[in-house]
């Protein structure tokens, strides 16, 4: 499900998501804060309560068409200016371990994705792109928000950028290349977590499409090796594989 087919920078081309989703953590509680056409929010698994927002009332409007379309509850939005979003009494508290309610959600898990309208002097053409841009300041002010947010878990993109490195200096960074209008770009996301090992969608494993087709390979050869063992056998390594690893996939 998608509001747009074409939105400048919605992060959906092929190997821009897939990186992506393969630095978000398992969560329950899912906030999209810069929405727009979002491909990280419609290519990966859903969380329990999602919510999108974006300060452009015609992008709410396209995800609530949306909705209205396939006849979904699977998020609700928000029509908020991202820096309010973070700033709102009840968002803010996540940061305090608190359980809140918000639009009906209750926050557990948090994971926040940020994808703020790049800043003007960092695009390879300096021209207008959205109906709501971003200057410097509100970047700043937005990252600093970010800054403040102990237990929910924060990831940010942005292209490699100065202010980025010094604002959020400590967050962990993954760069990687994106296929944009005009070429390859050097993309950067920003965690404030470092690298996870259990992940809210494993579909996308591997760093390009040949070792995402490797890696699917490897999963599906395992999968027929158990498929072919004597049934009680299988049963008995499948409860042992449960029992060893149960703990760690239960923070999931």
């Amino acid at each position: 499900m998608k509001p747009y087919k074409n939105y400048p920078c919605g992060k959906n081309g092929n190997g821009t998501y897939q990186h992506l989703i393969n630095h978000v953590p398992a969560h329950k509680t899912r906030i999209i804060g810069t929405a727009g056409n979002c491909g990280l929010q419609w290519n990966i698994a859903r969380a329990e309560q999602t919510i999108i927002n974006d300060i452009d009332p015609v992008v709410i409007l396209k995800w609530e068409l949306l909705k209205f379309k396939y006849q979904t509850n699977e998020y609700q939005t928000s029509n908020l200016d991202v820096l309010e979003l973070l700033t709102k009494k009840e968002i803010k508290n996540v940061s305090e371990c608190v359980s809140i309610t918000y639009l009906k959600f209750d926050f557990q898990d948090v994971f926040i994705y940020i994808d703020l309208p790049y800043l003007m002097d960092s695009r390879k053409r300096q021209q207008k792109l959205y109906q709501f841009e971003a200057e410097t300041e509100h970047h700043k002010q937005v990252l600093e928000a970010c800054k403040k947010f102990r237990f929910a878990k924060i990831m940010i993109s942005h292209y490699p950028c100065e202010i980025y490195d010094t604002l959020l200096a400590g967050w962990h960074t993954h760069d990687y290349k994106s296929m944009t209008r005009h070429g390859l770009a050097d993309e950067r996301i920003y965690m404030n977590y470092e690298k996870p090992t259990i992940l809210h969608d494993y579909s996308y494993i591997g760093d390009n499409f040949r070792q995402r087709e490797a890696l699917k390979r490897v999963k599906t050869n395992m999968v027929k090796k158990l498929e072919r063992l004597e049934p009680v056998l299988r049963n008995s390594i499948l409860t042992q594989l449960i029992s060893e690893f149960s703990a760690m996939l239960e923070q999931k």
